[in-house]
């Protein structure tokens, strides 16, 4: 049996046969849309699992662990935010509307999207600052609120021309900067 035979495929119906290398999948905008939110889904609990995942590096040797943890949590959450804002800019879904998409329950996901990017941070400085004592009213922290008040922002927007996208990548890098390197801060 040849390779060109194991890669052909058969239509019931007679058709000329036609080869997988010629087959197109469908890329229409509701496929893309469906994607987009079964990926926000399964990115919103990534970010779940990571949150104990980061608590559980107690050895000192393993610290990196953290910053992985962190990265993947974060990034998990600010993903997910794109992802629906995507589909959302895509139905021209304006402030407004957004508002009072799904009888609030839209603000309500952008409110709670927003603190889980905070929060996800903040378990990750206060593991880092083992020994420091930390405060909400700390410039790390302000870092934390410009990020989340950023991700908000990004999906309760239709077009923000990637203000909110250089706050949330700015304001998490420069919280990342301030946590590894306390001294800067302190």
């Amino acid at each position: 049996m040849s390779s060109e035979s194991a890669l052909t495929a058969v239509s019931e119906d007679n058709e000329p046969e036609s080869t997988v290398l010629e087959l197109t999948p469908d890329w229409s905008e509701s496929v893309q849309v469906n994607i987009a939110i079964a990926m926000a889904a399964l990115l919103v609990t990534a970010s779940a699992v990571t949150l104990p995942m980061m608590a559980s590096v107690t050895q000192q040797s393993h610290q990196y662990l953290n910053d992985i943890f962190w990265l993947v949590g974060l990034g998990s959450i600010v993903t997910s935010a794109l992802l629906i804002d995507w589909v959302l800019d895509k139905s021209h879904i304006n402030f407004k509307q957004r508002l009072t998409l799904m009888g609030g329950g839209y603000l309500a996901f952008a409110l709670l999207i927003s603190f889980i990017s905070i929060a996800v941070t903040a378990q990750f400085f206060a593991l880092e600052m083992d020994k420091i004592e930390t405060t909400i009213f700390s410039i790390p922290f302000l870092c934390f609120f410009i990020g989340g008040i950023s991700v908000f922002f990004k999906v309760m927007t239709e077009d923000d021309h990637s203000l909110a996208l250089f706050g949330i990548l700015s304001s998490f890098g420069l919280s990342y900067l301030l946590i590894e390197f306390p001294c800067i801060w302190l």
